[in-house]
């Protein structure tokens, strides 16, 4: 986000328990922002598609009017979603080591980790010709 200077300030933010009906829900208040966001990054795929229909619902185009990314690579979309790929079990593992590490009393040296994903351009951000 500060790399590429990313307008990320609080009032864009929103939570959604990683289910589709809270994306839904969420992306109304923020497609009705003086200044609506012309992108949109999901939780996950699952918030994704409720970010696409509620675009849908508004009339919107995607990506045309609307640029829509989730994270995960699991849903399947018309248009097709763009996705970040690689995360789940990365995470999963990486996190599980270190639990297993802290409940055997050893020392856990890197605290920090930093994941690279995969970013799948698709039709939804508009990276690709329909």
């Amino acid at each position: 986000i500060d790399k590429y200077d990313l307008d990320c300030r609080e009032v864009l933010l929103r939570e959604g328990h990683y289910l589709e009906e809270d994306a839904f829900l969420e992306t109304e208040s923020l497609l009705n922002l003086p200044e609506r966001p012309t992108a949109i990054v999901a939780g996950d795929d699952t918030m994704a598609c409720g970010v696409l229909r509620k675009a849908k619902e508004k009339g919107l185009r995607v990506p045309e009017d609307l640029a829509v990314v989730g994270c995960n690579n699991t849903c399947i979309t018309n248009p097709a979603l763009t996705t970040l790929d690689g995360l789940g079990g990365v995470v999963g593992k990486t996190a599980t080591e270190m639990l297993i590490g802290i409940i055997e009393n050893k020392k856990i040296e890197q605290t920090k980790v930093v994941i690279k994903p995969k970013l799948i351009v698709r039709e939804s951000c508009g990276g690709l010709k329909q």
